[in-house]
C-alpha cells in the first residue's frame, strides 16, 4: 500500500447553498453544496470550498506519514496507541454523557479525533478501530479498496466523513448530510465509476445511499466526485422514506419513494403505505438536477387508493383509479366495516415496469409500456381482521391506459 498518513490539516468551513425549491412538502431537497466541511490532509493541505465564500482556516499540528510497505491485513483486535486512547476518551467525554436532544442534533462530527485514529492506518484498519472502540460520536464505519483506491466512510447518522487517498496521503470531507453508505445490497446502484473531466483529467465518482438508520430504510442518494485533493457533492437528495434508487446510466438517476397521501388508503401501517412516486435526476455539468417527478399509477398504488376510498365511503373521486362498474361492484363489500388483503407480491414485476416506462426517461433507457390485463385474488373480512379471517374473495382485474394501471372490474366469488 502507498504511504498513508497525516501532515498539516487545513479545515475550511463552508457556507451552505440554498436548496432547490421543493414542488411539494414531501419532495426531496437536493443541493449541490450541503452544509459541510472540506478537509485537505497532506504535505500541502488544501481544500477547494464547496461554495464561493470559505470560512476561516484552522491548521492543526502535523503528524507523520506511515512508512511505505505492503497492505497490512487488519487484525480483528487492532492495537491502540496512546494517542488513540486519548482521541477515543475525548469522543466519549463529548458524546458518552446524556445530553438534551437539541444539543445532540447540533453536535459536530469529531473530525480531529478520527484523523488521529486514521494516522498511519489503512482504510480497513481505521474502520476496524472505530468498530472495536465503538465511540458514541462515530456509530458506523465501512472501508473499500487498497492502496490508492482506499476509501473509508464514517458516520454518526447526522454527518458523514469520507476519507480517500491522494498521492499517498489521506484526504477527508465531512458533510452534515445524514448517514451515507455504499452498502445497499445486491441490487443497489452504489459503487464507484471513473469520470473524464475537462482537459482529460480523470476523477472518481461515488454513488451512495442515504440510510435513515431505522424502519424508513433508505431515504435518498448522493453522488460525490473525488478529484485529487477535492471532494465535491454533485447531488444529495432525500425523500420521505423507503426510497429506491436506480442508476439508469452515467447521466440519469431515478429515485422512487413515498409521498404523504391526502386521500384515504387501504393499508395504514407504516410498512404498507403506497409508494411509486418518482423523481428523475439528470446530469447538467457538475451537478445532477431534478428534471421531472410524478406519481406512478402502479397496481399497488391504485389498489390502495381504490379500497381506501371504499373503506372510507369516499367513492366520488376514484375515477382516476377505477371504472364506474368496478366501483359499483366493490361497494357492497364495504357496506359494513371491512378489511381487505392484497396478495403478497402481486403486481411487483408490473409495477417495476410501470416505473421504468415513464415518458420522462430518455427513450434509449425507457422500458416498454406495460400491457394488461392482470387479475389478482383479494381477500375480505369484517374489520378488524387477522390474516386467517379473509374468507370472502374477489377477482380484481387491472387494465392499463396512458396514465397507468386502473381497476377495470371486481368480481366477487360465490
Amino acid at each position: 500500500m502507498r504511504r498513508l498518513g497525516l501532515a498539516a490539516l487545513l479545515l475550511s468551513a463552508c457556507t451552505s447553498a440554498v436548496p432547490t425549491p421543493s414542488p411539494s412538502a414531501q419532495a426531496p431537497v437536493a443541493t449541490t453544496a450541503p452544509a459541510s466541511v472540506g478537509i485537505g490532509i497532506g504535505p500541502e493541505a488544501t481544500s477547494t470550498p464547496l461554495s464561493p465564500a470559505p470560512g476561516p482556516g484552522v491548521t492543526l499540528p502535523p503528524t507523520f506519514p506511515r512508512p511505505a510497505g505492503a497492505l497490512v491485513t487488519p487484525s480483528p483486535a487492532p492495537t491502540l496507541r496512546p494517542r488513540d486512547f486519548a482521541a477515543i476518551a475525548a469522543m466519549e467525554q463529548r458524546c458518552g454523557t446524556p445530553q438534551p436532544a437539541v444539543a445532540v442534533a447540533q453536535r459536530d462530527f469529531p473530525l480531529a479525533e478520527v484523523t488521529t485514529l486514521a494516522d498511519g492506518r489503512s482504510a480497513q484498519e481505521l474502520a476496524n478501530v472505530v468498530l472495536q472502540a465503538r465511540p458514541q460520536c462515530v456509530l458506523y464505519a465501512e472501508a473499500y479498496g487498497e492502496g490508492d483506491s482506499e476509501l473509508a466512510i464514517l458516520s454518526d447518522y447526522l454527518s458523514t466523513a469520507v476519507f480517500w487517498v491522494d498521492h499517498g496521503w489521506w484526504r477527508a470531507w465531512v458533510g452534515r448530510v445524514g448517514h451515507l453508505t455504499m452498502r445497499g445490497g445486491p441490487s443497489s446502484p452504489t459503487g464507484e465509476r471513473d469520470a473524464l473531466l475537462a482537459g482529460g483529467r480523470r476523477s472518481r465518482e461515488l454513488t451512495l445511499l442515504v440510510d435513515s438508520g431505522g424502519s424508513a430504510g433508505f431515504v435518498g442518494f448522493a453522488v460525490l466526485r473525488i478529484d485529487g485533493p477535492t471532494l465535491t457533492p454533485l447531488v444529495i437528495s432525500r425523500t420521505s422514506d423507503s426510497a429506491g434508487t436506480t442508476r439508469l446510466d452515467d447521466d440519469h438517476i431515478l429515485m422512487t419513494g413515498r409521498q404523504t397521501q391526502t386521500r384515504p388508503i387501504a393499508w395504514n401501517a407504516h410498512c404498507c403505505w403506497p409508494g411509486g412516486y418518482e423523481w428523475l435526476y439528470e446530469r447538467h455539468g457538475d451537478r445532477f438536477d431534478l428534471v421531472a417527478e410524478r406519481q406512478a399509477y402502479d397496481t399497488y398504488y391504485v389498489a390502495s387508493i381504490f379500497f381506501g376510498g371504499l373503506k372510507a365511503g369516499q367513492t366520488d373521486d376514484l375515477s382516476d383509479v377505477a371504472t364506474p362498474a368496478a366501483i359499483a361492484a366493490a361497494a357492497p363489500l364495504f357496506a359494513t366495516p371491512t378489511d381487505v388483503l392484497m396478495p403478497l407480491g402481486a403486481g411487483t414485476v408490473a409495477d417495476r415496469a410501470e416505473a421504468l416506462s415513464w415518458s420522462a426517461i430518455p427513450a434509449a433507457l425507457r422500458s416498454p409500456v406495460p400491457t394488461g390485463p392482470l387479475s389478482f385474488r383479494f381477500g375480505f373480512a369484517p374489520a378488524p381482521a387477522k390474516y386467517g379471517d379473509f374468507t370472502k374473495h374477489a377477482q380484481v382485474l387491472f387494465a392499463h391506459r396512458a396514465s397507468g394501471w386502473y381497476i377495470d372490474s371486481v368480481v366477487t366469488e360465490p
